[in-house]
Protein backbone atom coordinates (compact mmCIF):
# COMPACT_ATOMS: atom_id res chain seq x y z
CA UNK A 1 0.00 0.00 0.00
CA UNK A 2 1.02 3.53 -1.15
CA UNK A 3 2.57 6.39 0.83
CA UNK A 4 5.35 7.32 -1.17
CA UNK A 5 6.02 10.14 -2.94
CA UNK A 6 3.14 11.12 -5.71
CA UNK A 7 0.51 8.74 -3.55
CA UNK A 8 -3.21 10.55 -3.19
CA UNK A 9 -4.35 10.16 0.46
CA UNK A 10 -2.57 6.92 1.06
CA UNK A 11 -3.71 5.40 -1.91
CA UNK A 12 -2.04 2.52 -3.98
CA UNK A 13 -2.14 2.86 -7.47
CA UNK A 14 -0.73 1.02 -10.99
CA UNK A 15 3.05 2.16 -11.45
CA UNK A 16 1.39 2.93 -15.21
CA UNK A 17 0.04 5.64 -13.70
CA UNK A 18 2.19 8.82 -13.70
CA UNK A 19 3.19 11.60 -11.65
CA UNK A 20 1.73 14.23 -14.10
CA UNK A 21 -2.27 11.75 -14.07
CA UNK A 22 -1.51 11.77 -9.84
CA UNK A 23 -1.37 15.45 -10.06
CA UNK A 24 -4.57 16.11 -11.80
CA UNK A 25 -6.58 13.61 -9.73
CA UNK A 26 -5.82 15.73 -6.99
CA UNK A 27 -6.67 18.74 -8.73
CA UNK A 28 -9.42 17.57 -9.50
CA UNK A 29 -10.63 16.02 -5.96
CA UNK A 30 -9.06 18.97 -4.19
CA UNK A 31 -10.87 21.76 -6.82
CA UNK A 32 -14.01 19.70 -6.41
CA UNK A 33 -13.71 20.20 -2.09
CA UNK A 34 -13.47 23.80 -2.47
CA UNK A 35 -17.05 25.45 -2.47
CA UNK A 36 -16.71 27.43 -5.49
CA UNK A 37 -14.36 24.77 -7.31
CA UNK A 38 -14.46 24.28 -11.01
CA UNK A 39 -12.66 22.70 -13.71
CA UNK A 40 -9.99 24.98 -15.25
CA UNK A 41 -8.42 23.10 -18.08
CA UNK A 42 -5.12 26.14 -17.63
CA UNK A 43 -4.42 25.07 -14.24
CA UNK A 44 -4.73 20.93 -15.12
CA UNK A 45 -2.30 21.50 -17.83
CA UNK A 46 0.23 23.66 -14.97
CA UNK A 47 0.07 21.07 -12.53
CA UNK A 48 0.96 18.47 -14.94
CA UNK A 49 3.78 19.89 -16.06
CA UNK A 50 5.03 21.20 -12.45
CA UNK A 51 4.55 17.13 -12.10
CA UNK A 52 6.55 16.58 -14.86
CA UNK A 53 8.99 19.11 -14.25
CA UNK A 54 9.70 17.58 -10.76
CA UNK A 55 9.72 14.00 -11.54
CA UNK A 56 12.46 15.22 -14.70
CA UNK A 57 14.18 17.38 -11.53
CA UNK A 58 14.43 20.22 -14.46
CA UNK A 59 12.96 23.63 -14.47
CA UNK A 60 10.14 25.32 -15.81
CA UNK A 61 8.58 29.01 -16.73
CA UNK A 62 5.14 29.15 -16.81
CA UNK A 63 3.25 32.44 -17.34
CA UNK A 64 -0.56 32.18 -16.28
CA UNK A 65 -3.56 35.20 -16.03
CA UNK A 66 -5.51 36.27 -12.61
CA UNK A 67 -7.62 33.28 -11.91
CA UNK A 68 -5.82 30.27 -13.44
CA UNK A 69 -5.42 28.72 -10.31
CA UNK A 70 -1.71 28.95 -10.31
CA UNK A 71 -1.39 28.41 -6.68
CA UNK A 72 -2.56 24.95 -6.40
CA UNK A 73 -1.00 24.05 -10.06
CA UNK A 74 2.45 24.43 -8.09
CA UNK A 75 1.48 23.39 -4.76
CA UNK A 76 0.01 20.05 -5.57
CA UNK A 77 2.26 18.63 -7.85
CA UNK A 78 5.09 20.03 -4.63
CA UNK A 79 3.35 18.52 -2.39
CA UNK A 80 2.41 15.08 -3.86
CA UNK A 81 5.92 15.04 -5.17
CA UNK A 82 7.31 14.37 -1.22
CA UNK A 83 10.29 16.58 -1.73
CA UNK A 84 11.34 19.53 -0.37
CA UNK A 85 10.10 22.91 -2.06
CA UNK A 86 11.10 26.07 -2.08
CA UNK A 87 8.55 28.83 -3.21
CA UNK A 88 9.25 32.47 -3.46
CA UNK A 89 6.45 34.98 -3.64
CA UNK A 90 6.73 38.23 -4.73
CA UNK A 91 4.15 39.39 -1.86
CA UNK A 92 3.23 38.56 1.84
CA UNK A 93 0.15 38.27 1.30
CA UNK A 94 0.67 35.45 -0.90
CA UNK A 95 2.44 34.09 1.61
CA UNK A 96 0.22 34.10 3.58
CA UNK A 97 -2.17 33.16 1.80
CA UNK A 98 -0.38 29.71 1.36
CA UNK A 99 1.09 29.28 4.36
CA UNK A 100 -2.36 29.98 6.75
CA UNK A 101 -4.65 28.62 3.65
CA UNK A 102 -3.72 26.78 0.75
CA UNK A 103 -1.53 24.47 2.09
CA UNK A 104 -3.54 23.10 5.31
CA UNK A 105 -6.40 23.01 2.58
CA UNK A 106 -4.44 20.67 0.74
CA UNK A 107 -2.86 18.43 3.49
CA UNK A 108 -6.42 18.10 4.45
CA UNK A 109 -7.74 17.10 1.20
CA UNK A 110 -5.15 14.85 -0.48
CA UNK A 111 -4.11 13.07 2.61
CA UNK A 112 -0.11 13.93 2.73
CA UNK A 113 1.62 16.35 5.68
CA UNK A 114 3.47 19.42 4.61
CA UNK A 115 5.77 20.87 6.86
Amino acid sequence: MGSGPWDIGGACHDAAVTPEDRAEEAIVRVTSAMAEGERRDGQIEMARAVADTIRRRSHLVVEAGTGTGKSLAYLVPAVLSGHRVVVATATLALQDQLAGKDLPFLAEHIGRPVE
